[in-house]
C-alpha cells in the first residue's frame, strides 16, 4: 500500500482540481495530503471565528469526516482552500447555533483577528506609523477584518470571498474599499518612503494576521 511519506512529492505537484478529483475517486493518500496541507490554515481561520480551540478542532474533524463519508457525492473544485474554508465556516456557525452561544448568526461568527509586523519588516517605517496602522486595523469591523484576511493573506478571489462571507461581490468591494480608505485616513504616509508611496495595501503585506 502506498504511504503518504513515499508519495508526498507527487501529491505536492498536483493541481487542486486533479488532487481533489483523485480524493473523490477514493484515493486515501490524496485525502491525507489535503488534511495535512490545510489543517494549519483551517485552524488559524477557525480561531478567528470562534475563540474556543476545542470547538474549532472538533469542527475541523467533523468536516474531514463528512468529506470522507460523502466523497462520492461531493462536487469538483479547482480551489481546495476556498472549498474547505467555506465548509469550515458553515460547520462552525451551525455548531454555534446549536449551542446557542450568541443571539444571532452574525454575532456567533464575529471575526476576531489581531495583526503584528513580521520581524523582518522594513526598518525605515517609523514606529509611530506602525502603531497607527496596528491601531487602525484593530478598530476595523469584524467583516472588514475578515475580508482583508481572506483577500490579502489567503489570496482568495472576490467571488470566493463573497461566497464565504455570504454577501454579494459588490459588497466585498465596498467592505474592502471602506477598510482601506479608513486605514489611509488613520495612517500618516511618508511620501519620501518608497514602500509607503505604494499605499496602504503594500503595508498590509508587511503584516501577519494571528
Amino acid at each position: 500500500m502506498r504511504s503518504y511519506v513515499d508519495n508526498i512529492e507527487n501529491y505536492t505537484l498536483k493541481s487542486d482540481s486533479l488532487l481533489w478529483k483523485e480524493f473523490l475517486q477514493g484515493d486515501i493518500v490524496a485525502y491525507e495530503h489535503i488534511y495535512r496541507t490545510y489543517l494549519p490554515i483551517l485552524y488559524n481561520y477557525g480561531c478567528k471565528i470562534c475563540q474556543e480551540e476545542s470547538l474549532v478542532l472538533d469542527s475541523i474533524q467533523e468536516l474531514f469526516i463528512t468529506l470522507l463519508e460523502k466523497s462520492t457525492r461531493l462536487s469538483e473544485t479547482d480551489s481546495i482552500k476556498f472549498y474547505l474554508l467555506k465548509s469550515l465556516k458553515t460547520t462552525l456557525i451551525r455548531t454555534l447555533e446549536k449551542q446557542k452561544k450568541r443571539k444571532n448568526k452574525e454575532n456567533k461568527a464575529a471575526f476576531d483577528v489581531s495583526f503584528y509586523f513580521d520581524e523582518n519588516f522594513d526598518n525605515s517605517i517609523r514606529e509611530e506609523q506602525i502603531a497607527k496602522l496596528k491601531q487602525a486595523l484593530e478598530n476595523l469591523s469584524p467583516r472588514q477584518k475578515e475580508a482583508i484576511t481572506l483577500r490579502f493573506y489567503d489570496n482568495l478571489s472576490f467571488d470566493e470571498i463573497s461566497e464565504i462571507m455570504n454577501i454579494e461581490v459588490n459588497s466585498v468591494y465596498k467592505i474592502l474599499y471602506k477598510a482601506i480608505d479608513n486605514l489611509h485616513q488613520k495612517v500618516n504616509l511618508n511620501a519620501k518612503n518608497p514602500i509607503l508611496q505604494a499605499g496602504i495595501i503594500n503595508l498590509l503585506f508587511l503584516l501577519n494576521p494571528k
